[in-house]
């Protein structure tokens, strides 16, 4: 259905897989691996930049739908979740927003390409005990790395700040600067959300 630029067969089996699979099954063993593979095809030229984009809008849609469909308990503590400046690609901080609505957060989805000023505002906004963010395709490393600095200094050190998508070793200097914790997949940040007590 990617391939062939046909988004309603893709939602439609996107939909089949929410209705027959738990949630995080859906995320881990459908979406996740879907968008490896499209991330592959597109390195190696065999997908357009519009492939990748309809896929995307097709499962934003159903992550939206998983997501309203949660009910979230009115003492709930707030989560903010997106991407920071850069990084255009929302569908793990959608991903990490049901993760934390099924851990029983109330999860304040800011979208994609915050500057850090703004993720803070968010922060303060909705007195979040968490920010979580997501990385994809790293073109900028000193930028990542300002605005991660930067970030820290406007929310503090009691707000905790988890980062998705830096996979590996490599990034464990930069996360240490900014007391930052790498999440590696949604059962990981579930279980730290699980054991956070505010």
């Amino acid at each position: 259905s990617v391939l062939s630029l046909d988004p309603e067969t893709l939602e439609r089996t996107l939909c089949q897989a929410a209705v027959h699979l738990p949630r995080q099954a859906v995320v881990e063993s459908v979406i996740v691996p879907l968008f490896e593979r499209i991330g592959e095809l597109w390195k190696t030229g065999r997908l357009k930049i519009l492939n990748e984009r309809i896929a995307s809008n097709c499962i934003g849609n159903v992550l939206w739908d998983m997501l309203r469909s949660l009910e979230i308990g009115p003492r709930a503590p707030n989560i903010v979740l997106g991407t920071p400046a850069g990084q255009h690609h929302e569908l793990g901080a959608l991903s990490a927003a049901l993760a934390a609505a099924e851990a029983g957060w109330r999860p304040i989805y800011v979208g994609a390409n915050l500057p850090a000023e703004e993720l803070a505002a968010a922060v303060s906004q909705f007195n979040a005990k968490c920010i979580g963010l997501s990385v994809s395709f790293l073109l900028n490393e000193s930028q990542l790395q300002a605005e991660l600095a930067k970030l820290r200094r406007y929310i503090g050190p009691q707000c905790a700040l988890l980062i998705g998508g830096l996979h590996g070793s490599r990034w464990n200097t930069l996360l240490k600067s900014v007391d930052a914790l790498q999440m590696n997949s949604w059962r990981e940040l579930m279980q730290f959300l699980d054991v956070v007590i505010y």
